[in-house]
Parts: structure tokens; C-alpha cells; sequence
């Protein structure tokens, strides 16, 4: 005996139905890009080497604004001592593995290109601009970050920066 068109039309309804249950109906719930981990404000402190070999421990505020998606985030770092501070600003888009992106440091009014990889909670790039070349690798594992800043441009008066930073705010 063949279905009756009712009959049909009931079975491909109930399979719309089951289909659309097993779909996610929250576009947040397909994968999210690698920022996502990153979103909120953070807060800590470190230390940084000046090209001298002087040594101060500064204070860190962090924040990151990232998109639905986790494939572009906006980073703020602020840092400062007793007697120095530095602004840096990042903006990079996730693709394929890779990062590509823009930077500034604005106290010395500085910017340029930024590249890297994109390994899990693991950033790993290159800053290149006029005068100024570092290496910027943030390390995020839950609510704890490092942050490590790495002078290769002999003209900067800054060696090294390391901070540990954690999530205060979503």
C-alpha cells in the first residue's frame, strides 16, 4: 500500500522539524573565532626593561573588544610606573591561521603593520612600523593572560615588557 500525500507531507515535516532541532538557531553557537576568549577588561601588573637594563614593575589595564563572530578584536594595553607609561592600541583580524593587523603606541605617537599566528589562546606576532619593531605574544589560558613585548629595534627605549594580567570584566 503507498502513503497517501498527507501521509508523505506529515513524514517530510517531522524531518524539517528534526532537522532544525539539530541546527543551532544562535549563530554564537557555530564555532567563534579565536578572539572570543579574549573579550572584557583586564587587570595586573609586570615589569619592564628599558634599554639601559633598568628595571620597573608597572600596572597593567587591558581591554578587548571583539566581534560576534571572534575573528576581530580591538586591544587597549595601558601601562605605567612611577615614572613611565606607554598606550598601545591593536587591531587584528583573524584568517586562516594568521593575524593581520594595525598598531600604535601612542605616548610616542608610533604605528604601523602587524602580522602573526594564531595557535589556540596563543597570539604570536611581529609590529613593524618607522623606528620601531617588536615581537607581541599573548598567551590567554581561561581568566589569566601573559603579555610579553619584545624591543628587536635598537632605537626604542624599551627592552622588554612582561605582564600577567586577569579578567575583571566580561
Amino acid at each position: 500500500m503507498q502513503p497517501t500525500k498527507p501521509y508523505s507531507i506529515a513524514i517530510a515535516g517531522a524531518a524539517l522539524a528534526a532537522f532544525l532541532a539539530l541546527c543551532p538557531s544562535d549563530p554564537r553557537a557555530q564555532e567563534a573565532g579565536p578572539f572570543t576568549v579574549l573579550t572584557g577588561s583586564w587587570t595586573g601588573n609586570g615589569t619592564i626593561t628599558m634599554s639601559t637594563g633598568d628595571r620597573e614593575r608597572i600596572r597593567c589595564r587591558v581591554r578587548y573588544e571583539v566581534t560576534q563572530n571572534g575573528n576581530y578584536a580591538r586591544q587597549d594595553l595601558r601601562c605605567a610606573s612611577d615614572s613611565y607609561k606607554f598606550e598601545m592600541v591593536t587591531e587584528g583580524e583573524y584568517r586562516g591561521g594568521y593575524l593581520y593587523g594595525r598598531w600604535s603606541e601612542l605616548t610616542r605617537n608610533v604605528g604601523g603593520q602587524m602580522t602573526g599566528r594564531v595557535i589556540g589562546g596563543l597570539i604570536d606576532a611581529l609590529a613593524e612600523g618607522s623606528g620601531f619593531n617588536v615581537t607581541f605574544t599573548v598567551n590567554t589560558r581561561g581568566d589569566r593572560q601573559s603579555v610579553v613585548i619584545a624591543s628587536r629595534a635598537a632605537v626604542s627605549d624599551i627592552r622588554l615588557v612582561s605582564i600577567s594580567v586577569h579578567r575583571v570584566a566580561r
